[in-house]
Parts: C-alpha cells; structure tokens; sequence
C-alpha cells in the first residue's frame, strides 16, 4: 500500500482510459475531496440488463454514466478511486468480508464516523471499462450473497454502523422504496431470464439482495 498520502486504488479487471489519471488527480485538486471516485462502463457488446446495472450503480457505486458531483459517503465505491491515506486509516482499511459484500459502503460509513468530514466525489471522467460480465442468474445470486451479508454483519460490526448500512441499502425504514423492497424479498419472485424493461430488472435486483436480508427462500419462478 506505500506510505504517500494519497492511494489510488484500482480493481484488477478495471481498464483504464487515456488520460484517466490526469482526470482524476485534477477532480482531486479542485474539489479537495476526500475520496474521488471513477466512473466505470461495461465492455461495449454487454447486455441491455448488465448496462443498467451501471446507469443505476447497481454492480458498482463507480458510475460512469452520471454526473459529476458529490456522494453521501455510504456511496463510497472502491474499484476506482482515489482516496487519503487519513480516511482509509481512520476506517482502519476497506473491510475484508467473505466473498462479495457491502464493503464500499461500510468503508463509507465507517469514514464517515471517525473522520471530521469524508468528502466524496463523482468524477466520470476518471474513467475506465469494467471487465466483469456475470450471466443473469449470477447477477441475481450476487444481490442475494449482498443481502445476507448485510444481514449477518448485524452482529459482527457495531450497531450505529450496520444501521448505517442497512438505510444504505433500502433494506429498512419506512420510505416507499424500503418497503417495496422488503415486500417483494418476501416473495418467491426471481425471473429465469433478463427481463426487457429496465424498471424490471431492477426490481428483480432488489428483491434478490432483500430476499437475502431477510432469509428467504429462492425456488425458481
């Protein structure tokens, strides 16, 4: 990890385009942010689902469809970013969980807490290609694993923190879209296939990783 002030922190299946560098350290010096993260595409032959999946950061906070700006910091995302050393201390690293989890946002969220401020800000012109390309049905497992992680941490991390990721995650309160996504967890509902509309789609996501929060069962629809 080094000792310089400043991390750059890039996944492995992350290609970078020209420039993006430039453009991320000049977001970096501007904005003096905290965190300034990148924006991400999927490869240019992805399926109409897994390109929604982007526009609504959903396979990854790293969207590189939306516009610059801030991000409450349980946005965090970390497979491009730009990050000090201060924060990622202060958070005492991002989180090691067992496969794939909520690790971005409780890397925000801790931050958040422990830091005077955790500024975090949208750069899409940080940008690179995510190669990452799950089949429908992995997609669905993906959210569920997400749910259950969350579900299991309740007693793992301290409560201020997994409230704070719960609420990330539309998984609690009494918003509209918290308790649509927790109606349709209780639900046997999973397309085999990926639907057309993308409102269904993500519908189909969030009742997976609800369904893994709340311990439901996954017969096939």
């Amino acid at each position: 990890m080094g000792s310089s002030d400043t991390l750059l922190l890039v996944d492995d299946d992350v290609e970078l385009d020209p420039d993006a560098i430039v453009e991320g350290l000049a977001a970096w010096e501007t904005t003096g942010a905290d965190a300034v993260m990148g924006g991400l595409r999927p490869p240019a032959a992805a399926e109409p689902w897994l390109e929604w999946t982007y526009r609504d950061g959903t396979m990854t906070a790293n969207n590189g469809y939306a516009r610059a700006g801030w991000l409450p910091a349980s946005s965090f995302g970390v497979a491009l970013v730009i990050l000090s050393r201060q924060a990622y201390d202060l958070a005492g690293g991002i989180p090691e969980l067992d496969g794939w989890g909520p690790e971005d946002s409780l890397f925000g969220a801790r931050a958040a807490r422990r830091a005077e401020a955790f500024r975090v800000w949208l750069e899409p012109r940080f940008s690179g290609i995510h190669h990452f390309h799950p089949t429908w049905p992995e997609w669905l497992d993906r959210r569920e694993r997400a749910g259950a992680q969350i579900a299991a941490l309740r007693t793992e991390i301290p409560q201020d923190e997994h409230r704070d990721l719960v609420d990330a995650f539309r998984l609690g309160g009494e918003d509209l879209r918290s308790r649509m996504k927790l109606f349709l967890g209780g639900t046997a509902w999973r397309p085999q296939t990926p639907p057309r509309a993308r409102r269904v789609a993500r519908a189909a996501a969030a009742a997976a990783e609800a369904r893994g929060f709340l311990g439901a069962s996954t017969p096939a629809a």
